[in-house]
């Protein structure tokens, strides 16, 4: 199961709004006890598709990277 705090969820629905109609994209970071994930904080990406971004989305290597340093801090 993945429960998600309030603060993460809020970031991940304002990204979401802000991009609309484009896909938007981001890590959800947090910490697993068993089966039991919890998302504690979310990391808005942007979404560098050069593209029509309304279909389809793309991630930066840097940005995994940096999304991945925030977890493990």
């Amino acid at each position: 199961m993945i429960t998600v705090e309030t603060q993460p969820w809020s970031v991940m629905v304002d990204h979401a709004q802000a991009t609309y109609p484009n896909e938007c994209c981001g890590a959800m970071l947090g910490s697993i006890d068993g089966d039991v994930k919890k998302v504690l904080k979310a990391v808005a990406i942007e979404n560098s598709y050069t593209g029509e971004q309304g279909a389809r989305y793309e991630l930066r290597p840097e940005d995994l990277l940096e999304a991945d340093r925030q977890a493990r801090a």
